[in-house]
């Protein structure tokens, strides 16, 4: 493996043999979760408050769901 640094990004050379492309792309995947993050402005309090509504509104399906098929 190589790495280098050009006009503020980084070059990296992996042998094929090396790695997978599925890992390699769960690599790069978390890399730009990691990149993404950072930039982020969101405070943990909308994190929160974000969860709990997806948490209630797929509850809300699953509820819904699950009253059709035991009322057939």
């Amino acid at each position: 493996m190589q790495t280098q640094t050009i006009n503020n990004q980084y070059i990296i050379r992996i042998e094929q043999s090396a790695i997978s492309l599925l890992d390699l792309q769960r690599m790069l995947d978390y890399l730009r979760f990691k990149s993404i993050v950072t930039r982020s402005q969101a405070t943990d309090a909308a994190i929160d408050q974000l969860a709990d509504e997806i948490t209630q509104s797929g509850w809300e399906k699953i509820n819904a769901d699950f009253l059709s098929r035991i009322s057939q």
